[in-house]
């Protein structure tokens, strides 16, 4: 199983499948979205993650979909936070 962040498109998944099964001869892999597995590990398939990294992102997910079109995301705020978090 491999786990991508939400801004990885249908195109690159498919390239790394691709790399996978003809390069390294996998036989079967699972690639999911970072933002479902952190709602499944708590036996949830609707929430709002909101995930504070390199940059921040609060996704809204119901039924297992995530919404795309109410994602946000932002680098500024994540620098403020990481500020206020060293002081």
């Amino acid at each position: 199983m491999f786990s991508t962040p939400g801004n990885f498109s249908d195109k690159i998944k498919e390239q790394f499948m691709d790399i996978l099964v003809n390069r390294f001869n996998v036989v079967g892999a699972n690639i999911q979205n970072q933002t479902l597995l952190a709602l499944y590990s708590y036996n949830s398939t609707t929430g709002v993650v909101v995930d504070v990294g390199e940059r921040l992102e609060i996704v809204p997910v119901t039924d297992g979909k995530q919404l795309v079109l109410e994602q946000h995301t932002g680098k500024i705020i994540c620098s403020q936070v990481l500020k206020k978090l060293q002081n």
